[in-house]
């Protein structure tokens, strides 16, 4: 997810790692509303969701793997957002 300024838009991204199918949309917030309501909508709840840290996606109801940035942390476990970046 980028854009956290007020004058950026924020983007959410989804991508399924067998198929490498993107989803995207543009979102008001970065409020778990918006976050939980895009990823209802196109991540299937048995899925694994793979994150950086963002406090946005902390209350998913899924399972979730996360790799946190600002600490060096790039990939942990499965958890890796590569693919996503450049989208």
């Amino acid at each position: 997810m980028r854009g956290t300024a007020e004058d950026k838009d924020v983007v959410i991204v989804a991508r399924n790692q067998a198929t490498r199918h993107f989803a995207a949309k543009v979102i008001p917030s970065q409020g778990v509303v918006h976050v939980r309501g895009f990823a209802d909508g196109v991540i299937h709840s048995e899925n694994i969701v793979m994150t950086d840290w963002s406090a946005a996606y902390r209350n998913l109801d899924r399972r979730r793997e996360s790799v946190t940035h600002s600490v060096g942390q790039y990939v942990h476990v499965m958890a890796h957002v590569s693919g996503i970046e450049s989208f």
